[in-house]
């Protein structure tokens, strides 16, 4: 394999309307050559970072447990039906830290923003969501397949349906499984729907299983100090 690309410093990815004066359909279509013979850092690296994670995270499981017990005794999981590979639906595992009376069906933290001091939250969850703890379920999601430690964020099937009408090329962020964490998730943290294709479809066309694993230690190095 070749060596990744350095990517720009604030990079959006490629643009996808006409008014930047891209040949988009070009681009689209040099990106499912690309998503289809590139082998990902996900594929290869998924299970053996789930054999080590899953161990020595047990504790941390221990203690999300106790704490959403402890907050309300309600269900320890939260679920929601999330658009994956190639369109195929599948359920998102995350540990609960909203208390369950108070929180929609359709609620979606990737949309909607949710600030440190929201009442919705329980007291003792903070900590599990200011450090990510709250999506290590989702390591259950990559050991079904359906996810991948590095890829575009998974998003509700009303949210993809609508974006499929609406931007164009919405549905090529799908030609690959959707991560636990991206090249999204490191540059911007509440990016519009075109902003969020434009990194999706820049990681699609130049992932590399060495930029894979940088983009998933930028990413722990963010949520450590605090700022995922």
């Amino acid at each position: 394999l070749d060596a990744p690309p350095i990517p720009p410093k604030n990079p959006r990815g490629i643009e996808i309307t006409k008014a930047h004066g891209h040949d988009t359909t070009k681009n689209v279509s040099a990106l499912s050559n690309h998503s289809l013979k590139l082998p990902q850092f996900n594929k290869n690296g998924g299970i053996i970072a789930n054999n080590t994670a899953i161990p020595t995270t047990v504790g941390v499981y221990i203690f999300a447990n106790f704490v959403i017990k402890f907050s309300d005794f309600g269900p320890i999981f939260f679920t929601q039906t999330r658009i994956g590979k190639f369109g195929k639906p599948f359920k998102m595992i995350k540990f609960r830290t909203m208390y369950q009376d108070k929180v929609e069906e359709d609620f979606d933290e990737d949309i909607d923003q949710v600030h440190a001091d929201d009442k919705r939250i329980m007291p003792f969850c903070k900590f599990l969501r200011k450090f990510h703890i709250d999506e290590l379920p989702q390591m259950i999601n990559v050991l079904r397949g359906e996810m991948s430690i590095v890829g575009p964020r998974p998003v509700r099937e009303e949210v993809y349906y609508e974006n499929r009408e609406k931007v164009p090329f919405w549905e090529c962020r799908n030609w690959v499984r959707p991560g636990w964490c991206g090249w999204q998730q490191i540059n911007m943290t509440e990016p519009t729907s075109e902003e969020r294709l434009e990194y999706d479809l820049y990681y699609i066309k130049h992932r590399h299983i060495v930029w894979e694993f940088l983009i998933l230690l930028q990413f722990i190095a963010k949520v450590i100090c605090g700022r995922g």
